[in-house]
């Protein structure tokens, strides 16, 4: 398991051991009103502790600045991040508990979160990660980076391993420690950050005006985007200073020209947040989640587009129909269910740009399918085919919904042409 910088990792049965930090409160020492358990583990200038709050017996998570580093920028630091933790309130940013001084050095008590990081979960998965886990841990990071924007603060240094992953995948901002007030300007910037996700203003050490300044850490969800979508950074380089010079002066490959199984939808949103300009780049972490969510929408559509749900008790007749799309539409893949029941479980399990339903079948009849396919998907293109019923029955099918109706047997002509408008596809190449 690796530690993150300051960071505050949860899981117990990975802690460091305390002759790795010389000085550290041991198991069984006070800090404050907390008894120590374990160190989690040690960055830059904090260390880690698991401890137990005895008063309302729950585990924490102490942070308190090494022994020896006691330094007045330390010092500085540490304070900036108790005051910005503190002020913020949000499921998916660390919450704080507690501060105060133990043996002369300050302290911090956290929520304690149990599991991993991002970066855990990136070192264990062989090869880029499923693009809805991924879209669903970007979707919580944003809504936690935009809280502590919305407090007036810079993250200033988010990455993999200051994203906590706890149960019931819940992800967690932590980590401040680089954390700035957007009111606070130095007239003598540093460069500060980590290399693999520093911004170009950042790698430069440029002054933004106080509205362009959160786009720092819009970048670096740009870059964490990119990693966990391709399972590499977009730039290589053998030193930090180069690092940074590729993330002020290279422009980012397409994620889609790195893994070819992409969908291009997914590059619009990541290039925009990995804008060199911040003034060209997108706005805030709340307007990249909504982009994200509708590049997910038209991979979604893009999914299901290619697949037909066909539900017929009638074997010959459902082997007929896939024989047809197979051979006018290659792409084409068709999930078969002989009855009303079955085909509404793999409706609520897949996604599918058609369902072609037969009226007359036993258990739930056409009908009774089509209002169902309605209720859980109200834009799902519906196909009702039958052997027996009439104009009386389509108009009830029609109000349901009902995009089409066709009587057995089918005119292959007109049957393909429906299909192929209502999945927007084109004819097959010539043979």
């Amino acid at each position: 398991m690796r530690v993150a910088e300051d960071g505050v990792l949860g899981n117990v049965d990975e802690m460091a051991s305390e002759a790795d930090v010389p000085g550290a409160p041991r198991p069984g020492d006070r800090v404050g009103e907390y008894v120590v358990k374990g160190i989690i583990g040690s960055g830059g200038m904090g260390v880690v502790l698991l401890a137990r709050d005895e008063a309302l017996h729950r585990p924490v998570a102490i942070k308190l600045i090494r022994p020896g580093l006691l330094t007045e920028l330390n010092l500085s630091r540490f304070q900036t991040e108790a005051r910005a933790m503190a002020g913020v309130t949000h499921p998916n940013v660390v919450a704080v508990y507690d501060s105060g001084e133990h043996a002369g050095a300050p302290y911090l008590v956290m929520e304690y979160v149990q599991g991993g990081t991002v970066e855990d979960l990136l070192d264990s998965t062989d090869g880029p990660m499923p693009v809805d886990q991924v879209l669903g841990i970007l979707d919580q990071a944003c809504r936690g980076v935009q809280a502590i924007h919305d407090s007036g603060i810079i993250h200033g240094d988010l990455k993999p391993s200051n994203l906590l992953i706890g149960p019931r995948f819940r992800v967690a901002v932590v980590d401040l420690g680089l954390a700035e007030l957007t009111r606070e300007r130095s007239s003598e910037p540093s460069v500060v950050g980590t290399p693999s996700y520093i911004s170009p203003e950042r790698a430069t050490a440029s002054i933004l005006p106080t509205k362009l300044q959160t786009r720092a850490d819009v970048y670096a969800l740009g870059v964490i985007a990119f990693e966990l979508l391709t399972g590499t950074l977009p730039f290589e380089a053998k030193s930090h200073r180069e690092m940074m010079s590729k993330h002020v002066f290279e422009a980012p490959p397409r994620p889609s020209e790195v893994i070819a199984e992409l969908n291009p939808a997914l590059d619009v949103p990541i290039l925009a947040a990995l804008s060199k300009d911040p003034r060209q780049r997108t706005p805030s972490a709340e307007a990249f989640r909504e982009l994200l969510a509708t590049a997910r929408d038209t991979v979604s559509k893009a999914q299901g587009s290619g697949s037909v749900l066909l539900i017929d008790d009638d074997p010959d007749f459902r082997t007929l129909v896939s024989v047809l799309l197979s051979e006018e539409f290659p792409g084409v893949n068709v999930t078969e269910h002989e009855d009303g029941t079955r085909g509404l479980e793999a409706i609520k399990k897949k996604l599918f740009g058609l369902a072609i339903v037969d009226l007359d079948m036993p258990g739930l009849n056409g009908v009774e399918v089509t209002a169902a396919i309605r209720a859980e998907d109200p834009d799902l293109p519906i196909i009702v085919v039958t052997g027996t019923g009439g104009a009386a029955d389509w108009r009830v099918l029609q109000a349901l919904g009902a995009r089409s109706f066709f009587v057995k047997p089918l005119q292959t002509e007109e049957f393909l042409g429906t299909v192929r408008q209502l999945l927007q596809l084109g004819s097959s190449p010539p043979k």
